[in-house]
């Protein structure tokens, strides 16, 4: 009850006219009359995500009377304000909008493409317009990229850390598991360590051989797929020209480059720069479970040279896999949580 005395006022709050009506009816038969109707939705930005719902007030004893049943006889709804709808106040260099990306977790660089492209658009559109068309803008800019396949040679290339022999293991196991795919594993060390014991009882179970020399992999056909776990890399190491060479002899066509995801992003940006020494085709970014931030993985899931395979979160060699990085990235970054701000600061 929202007012006492006489008459009495109800507030229901339902999803829709039918749940009203039939909410109405068991709580107040044919009494009263429906005195205003009122679409709400989520607070903060959390309205753009979700299905807006009815505020309906209800007015008993007033002596007046409104088939309950009939919405067409109700008031029409009416939206309620959102700080999300306010217009975006212009000014020099429209700071409330950029506030509002920032918010998301958009880097400055990020922001500049999203306002150069909406053109005039930046400084009339409201901050829930602003969100819309920037989630518009990610996804259109994300399924433009063209797409490219992937071959039966593949190496994983990673930082120590990065959790690429976590990574190539999630992608082995699906394939041998969910696809029936044929497949054998060549651990190399390249002068380094690179220890083998987990990797080697985890191909045991699936099946899979495990190679540690180039030459046993000379009778593989090419309908196997043939995966390179190679120790983990140092940006600047003098030996990538070495290592690089040694994968296009191997005709190691696919080359997946593994980033630590929760990594600063000057880190990130460093490791696909090495990705980029390697030839790298694909990225697999991990440790997405420990991730605050997603939106400051936008400049990278876009980064043109490199295709992102998958997001991998925790150490499950057998799953926690999203397929569809774009989808994935699209509804993290505007979940509410991180719309309204989640209680971290943007990155710079």
């Amino acid at each position: 009850m929202i007012e006492s005395g006489r008459p009495e006022r109800y507030r229901l709050v339902v999803g829709s006219a039918a749940e009203a009506v039939e909410a109405l009816r068991d709580r107040f038969g044919t009494r009263g009359r429906v005195v205003s109707v009122q679409q709400v939705g989520g607070s903060g930005f959390g309205w753009l995500l979700k299905k807006p719902r009815l505020e309906v007030v209800v007015e008993i004893g007033s002596g007046k009377k409104t088939p309950v049943a009939d919405p067409e006889t109700w008031p029409k709804p009416v939206r309620s304000p959102s700080p999300a709808s306010d217009p975006v106040p212009t000014g020099s260099g429209n700071g409330a909008a950029e506030a509002v990306l920032r918010a998301l977790g958009l880097d400055r660089v990020m922001i500049e493409r999203i306002r150069v492209d909406l053109g005039d658009q930046w400084t009339s559109l409201s901050k829930a317009e602003i969100v819309t068309r920037t989630g518009g803008w990610l996804r259109d800019q994300g399924r433009s990229r063209p797409s490219t396949p992937m071959g039966n040679r593949r190496v994983f290339i990673g930082g120590c850390g990065a959790g690429k022999t976590t990574a190539l293991c999630k992608l082995l196991a699906r394939e041998v598991f969910v696809e029936g795919r044929s497949a054998a594993v060549l651990k190399l060390d390249a002068g380094q360590p690179n220890a083998s014991d987990g990797l080697a009882a985890f191909c045991e179970v699936l099946g899979v051989p495990l190679f540690r020399s180039p030459v046993e992999t000379e009778e593989i056909d090419d309908e196997t797929i043939l995966y390179l776990d190679l120790p983990g890399t140092t940006p600047g190491d003098p030996s990538d020209v070495t290592v690089c060479e040694n994968l296009d002899r191997l005709g190691i066509d696919s080359r997946i480059l593994v980033v630590n995801a929760a990594y600063d992003g000057d880190l990130i940006a460093e490791a696909l720069t090495t990705g980029d020494q390697f030839g790298a085709t694909h990225v697999v970014y991990t440790h997405l479970d420990e991730l605050r931030r997603w939106g400051k993985l936008w400049p990278f899931v876009l980064h043109r040279r490199v295709e992102p395979l998958f997001f991998s979160s925790g150490p499950n060699l057998a799953g926690d896999m999203e397929d569809d990085p774009v989808s994935c990235l699209l509804n993290q970054t505007f979940t509410e949580r991180r719309a309204d701000g989640g209680g971290t600061s943007p990155e710079s």
